[in-house]
């Protein structure tokens, strides 16, 4: 079932632990599917994580253990978070290519790919990587025994309006900082707020046609700010080994990353206006009246 509350779940807490299970089991899963390459499987896994604490946060004035569950969750992706970020620089590397593929040369800057493919692969060879693998599973499976009993109080829009309300206000509220001083670090702030609110607007996209309009335009702003990050973080992994690189093609490189950089910013400060239009309390009582009134139908 995809990542959302149905109208007919007997209850709230019905629904968080549905949704918990079914996350849970799709990323036991994939750790097991031999036919996936095992970076994917903890890039999977991590994502996983992600929507699990996204989905705790949509009722957090109502659960009680949302503190200790939002560290289990983020402590297990952590553990693993070096092998998706090594990957990672390589796929920002050829996007960033791709990107200005009309006026680049065949093969441009292929020793900065090189060099980061090379980072890639020592670290998914780690020779402890399958043990860390099977401790981050072992502490899903912990996770699916305590999901099974988990409770929300109170059961009801109440609780949903103060968790989309929390995270709402805190993405406005980085989206102006970083507007006013547009840094890699305040994007990124913006950016982890923004996401969260996408993951709530998917939970409760089958409440109204109108909710679920709203889910695209958050995944854009999302993904645009996730690819500002990654530039960002590739330009300090560039820092770190400066001295491998020919300097005029590294200052080419930092050039493009700068230029596009600079594209996403101005399509991101131009998206979010639109997807944070409304007041925190306002955006919060009106979809937990969605959500509440959906059930009333169903």
């Amino acid at each position: 079932m995809s990542y959302s509350f149905a109208p007919d779940d007997d209850s709230l807490t019905t629904a968080l632990r549905r949704v918990a299970l079914d996350q849970i089991d799709s990323a036991q899963a994939e750790a097991a599917d031999d036919a996936i390459s095992e970076a994917e499987r903890i890039h999977q896994l991590r994502k996983r994580c992600k929507k699990l604490r996204g989905l705790i946060r949509i009722v957090r004035p109502g659960f009680d253990a949302y503190g200790s569950e939002n560290a289990a969750f983020r402590d297990t992706a952590q553990k693993l978070a070096d092998v998706r970020d090594a990957r990672a620089l390589v796929e920002t590397c050829d996007a960033l290519r791709d990107h200005f593929g009309d006026q680049l040369y065949k093969n441009a800057f292929s020793s900065i790919r090189d060099h980061f493919e090379a980072r890639a692969r020592a670290v998914e060879s780690a020779p402890d990587l399958a043990d860390r693998l099977a401790d981050a599973m072992e502490a899903m499976r912990a996770a699916r025994d305590r999901a099974c009993h988990w409770t929300v109080d109170p059961d009801g829009a109440e609780a949903i309006a103060g968790g989309v309300k929390k995270t709402y206000k805190r993405a406005v509220k980085a989206m102006r900082t970083a507007r006013a001083d547009p840094t890699g670090e305040t994007l990124h702030e913006w950016r982890k707020r923004a996401k969260y609110h996408w993951y709530h607007l998917r939970l409760l996209k089958k409440a109204s046609p109108v909710v679920n309009a709203q889910v695209d335009p958050a995944d854009r702003l999302s993904d645009l700010l996730g690819d500002h990050h990654d530039i960002h973080v590739m330009g300090e992994a560039l820092s770190e080994a400066e001295d491998e690189f020919d300097t005029d093609a590294l200052a080419a490189f930092r050039g493009l990353m700068r230029a596009r950089q600079d594209l996403l910013e101005v399509e991101a400060f131009k998206l979010g206006p639109a997807v944070f239009a409304e007041s925190p309390k306002s955006a919060a009582r009106r979809l937990a009246t969605y959500w509440s009134t959906s059930r009333d139908d169903a």
